[in-house]
């Protein structure tokens, strides 16, 4: 999965912050954060848990 930041952040060469786009950022993040929540679901259902790597 090729990720592609060009987007998300425009770059202004002497002033800063640089502007961002919240729309793409906040998508971006609740894709990341649904993506955890299954991968932890998925960690509870095994009984052995320990030998996993836990978030």
């Amino acid at each position: 999965m090729a990720i592609n930041l060009t987007d998300y952040v425009g770059y202004h060469y002497g002033k800063f912050p640089p502007t961002l786009n919240y729309a793409k950022l906040i998508a971006a993040l609740t894709r990341a954060t649904d993506a955890l929540s299954r991968y932890d679901q998925m960690l509870k259902i095994y009984t052995i848990v320990p030998y996993y790597l836990h978030p």
